[in-house]
C-alpha cells in the first residue's frame, strides 16, 4: 500500500494548535536590529504562525518575546515565583524560520516558525493553556 495515499488529509504537525492572536515582538538573534512586530494566527507548544511586514528568511534565528494574558494559570508552580505575576505571561523564544509566504502584494509576510530554545516550564504552560482552548474555545 502507498503510505502516501493512506495518510491523505492526516494532520502532519506534532503538537496541537489554536488560532489565536497575539503581538509578538522580534528580530534576528545575535543582530543590533530594532524589534519588528508581528501577530500570531495559530500557535501551539513546537511553533507558531504569524504575519508581520518584515521579511525574514527560511533558517533564520529570531528571539520573540509573545504575551499570553492567563499564561500564568497554566505554568509550573514551582518555577518563576519570584517575578512580578504580569511577567510570567511574557514567554521569550528562540525560534527558526522554517518558511515564509508573500501576502497582500508583498507588504507582509506570513511566517512558520518552530520553537528551537524555550524554557521547558513555559513550554509545559503553553501546552497546557493550548490544550485548555481546544477544550474551552470560550473561555
Amino acid at each position: 500500500m502507498n503510505d502516501a495515499h493512506d495518510n491523505a488529509g492526516k494532520e502532519r504537525r506534532e503538537y496541537p494548535r489554536i488560532q489565536e492572536k497575539h503581538i509578538i515582538q522580534c528580530h534576528r538573534y545575535n543582530e543590533e536590529s530594532r524589534n519588528a512586530e508581528g501577530v500570531t494566527k495559530d500557535i501551539s507548544e513546537g511553533g507558531a504562525l504569524f504575519q508581520s511586514s518584515v521579511k525574514y528568511e527560511p533558517g533564520d534565528l529570531l528571539k520573540i518575546t509573545v504575551t499570553f494574558e492567563g499564561l500564568k494559570d497554566f505554568l509550573p508552580q514551582f518555577i518563576k515565583l519570584d517575578e512580578p505575576t504580569h511577567l510570567k505571561d511574557i514567554v521569550v523564544i528562540l525560534a527558526r524560520v522554517r518558511w515564509v509566504k508573500p501576502v497582500h502584494s508583498g507588504s507582509a509576510y506570513e511566517i512558520g516558525i518552530s520553537f528551537d530554545g524555550i524554557d521547558d516550564g513555559d513550554k509545559l504552560g503553553i501546552s497546557r493553556y493550548v490544550k485548555d482552548k481546544l477544550k474551552h474555545p470560550k473561555k
